[in-house]
């Protein structure tokens, strides 16, 4: 295939696979809105809670916190495996699970990293997060073809 023939077969989504993609990205929303909002809490984010900041490394809301970083990598299979299930480009397919991995091993990374009372496994655990959401943002541009205006 020419680069102008795979250019343009990238860009063109059918309807029924935008929808199917999107219903499978969408599909944990309920419950990643729950885990978000805890995380919120525990960070001190929300106007619900008593924290100020995010709670010590390796302390026990630390643990708590990591809990539910690891229960947001947790959908992070979940919908990868939604997108599996999916026929559709295979390209975008790859991209988006890519994408998917990436998301789920930086939320891995964030419940080590608050986990821990080392600060070289702090900081390591930091990069790899780093990392793992620069690599995911580079994938997950596959997603403005099925959420843009055109897949609308």
């Amino acid at each position: 295939m020419s680069p102008s023939n795979t250019d343009a077969h990238s860009s063109t989504v059918s309807t029924k696979a935008a929808r199917a993609v999107r219903a499978a990205m969408r599909s944990r929303n309920h419950q990643l809105e729950d885990d978000f909002a805890s995380i919120q809490v525990f960070l001190g984010l929300s106007g619900n809670s008593s924290r100020v900041g995010p709670p010590v490394p390796g302390s026990s809301t630390g643990q708590l916190l990591a809990q539910f970083y690891e229960k947001v990598a947790g959908e992070m299979r979940r919908i990868a495996k939604a997108v599996q299930s999916i026929d559709f480009d295979g390209r975008d397919k790859r991209q988006i699970l890519a994408g998917l991995s990436e998301t789920e091993k930086a939320f891995h990374a964030r419940a080590q990293m608050v986990s821990t009372l080392d600060p070289s496994s702090i900081t390591n655990a930091l990069a790899m997060v780093e990392s793992h959401e620069r690599s995911a943002a580079k994938h997950n541009k596959t997603l403005e073809k099925y959420f843009g205006r055109a897949a609308s």
